[in-house]
């Protein structure tokens, strides 16, 4: 195996927990307050300042609410994972490394000796046509 795969397995998943999804629903709220306290501003807004004000207000309020539901939702169905089980993911893919490094450096020799046969049987290939 080649090293630019194991670069990639050398990054380390993000674990979706009940704080991160309790700080998204604050944050989110908090984009749909500040898109519905626009909502004054569009009255006085003319011509092209309103279209833009409308559309950035309602990008902001979808943003939010769709954010919102979908934190909620993982809430709901338990989509998230506990410290303990975080922890246990960890050891695993921590073992599961280790045992890949363990591997590949087994590839890697059997690699090198097939390469080294191929060059022998080209020399003397070689030296036969030369005779």
């Amino acid at each position: 195996m080649s090293r630019i795969g194991s670069l990639s397995s050398m990054k380390t998943p993000r674990y979706t927990t009940k704080m991160n999804l309790y700080i998204r629903i604050l944050v989110a709220g908090y984009v749909v307050y500040l898109a519905y306290s626009l909502i004054p501003g569009l009255k006085e807004a003319t011509g092209s300042e309103f279209i833009w004000m409308a559309i950035a207000t309602a990008v902001m309020a979808f943003a939010g609410i769709l954010i919102v539901l979908f934190a909620v939702k993982a809430l709901i169905k338990k989509e998230y994972y506990d410290a303990d089980e975080i922890e246990r993911l960890e050891d695993e893919r921590k073992a599961e490394e280790e045992q890949d490094n363990g591997d590949e450096t087994i590839v890697d020799a059997e690699a090198v000796d097939s390469d080294t046969e191929n060059v022998d049987t080209e020399n003397v290939n070689i030296e036969n046509t030369d005779e």
